[in-house]
């Protein structure tokens, strides 16, 4: 069964072009052209964190840097067992004694804008772009002087299925997703998720340093497309899965 949350096939369409025309944050009804731009941020050596589920639901997750899961970065918890909302929380750390990171709310029965609060005081917003098949966030951007802080606008990003991952047929099921900017495009983050009744948790691999922000927001938008695949592949399985679907 398909893991699928809204996303378009991978061979569907495609986000390569000198100006690429995606809906607005301002509503579903606007639109912007995002301004071709070459200074995407400083390349790194790509950083590779593995999510780990943890038992006995295997809803909450802890991340880790790869090779070095006893020392996690962030724990991920899941809240909502009752109610038709989920509560997500990005904490520092380990467990969820951790610094707050941030934190959202979304609606397990519809795709409907998610909004996110960082602990630096910023705030984004998550939807669905249905007719694009992909889902959409934005930061924004900044000039920054050694006492001044300028925004400037906003930098788009999305998570789209990932073309390299799925051709393998051995990963249909999996939630497979690449993270672009649409002008120019790029792929600054890669997720290969893991097969459906594994239990494991995924691999994401950041491949660029658009800040500390820009990390928690790569982290917490991902781990809430996961948990939105959880629950709808956990309401179609057995009496205790659906159970989990609403927790």
């Amino acid at each position: 069964m398909s893991s699928d949350i809204g996303f378009m096939q991978s061979d569907q369409w495609s986000l390569a072009s000198d100006s690429t025309k995606v809906n607005s944050t301002l509503g579903s009804d606007a639109s912007t052209i995002i301004p071709q731009s070459r200074n995407s941020g400083s390349r790194l050596r790509s950083q590779t964190l593995v999510f780990s589920r943890l038992a006995p639901l295997r809803v909450n997750m802890r991340i880790s840097a790869k090779h070095y899961e006893q020392d996690p970065f962030y724990f991920i918890h899941v809240g909502g067992m009752l109610g038709d909302h989920t509560d997500i929380t990005m904490h520092e750390g380990g467990d969820k004694n951790g610094r707050v990171l941030g934190s959202c709310r979304f609606n397990k029965f519809r795709s409907s804008k998610i909004h996110f609060k960082l602990s630096s005081g910023d705030k984004s917003a998550l939807y669905l772009v249905a007719q694009h098949g992909y889902y959409q966030w934005s930061m924004p951007r900044t000039l920054k002087t050694s006492d001044h802080r300028e925004d400037v606008g906003e930098r788009f990003f999305l998570w789209r299925r990932s073309a390299d991952l799925d051709r393998d047929p051995r990963n249909a099921d999996a939630l497979n997703l690449d993270l672009c900017s649409p002008d120019p495009y790029e792929v600054h983050a890669t997720y290969a998720g893991a097969l459906p009744g594994s239990g494991k948790g995924g691999v994401l691999q950041i491949n660029d340093d658009l800040g500390e922000d820009f990390k928690v927001m790569v982290v917490l938008t991902l781990s809430v497309l996961v948990e939105k695949a959880r629950q709808k592949r956990d309401r179609s399985g057995d009496n205790t899965a659906r159970m989990m679907a609403f927790w």
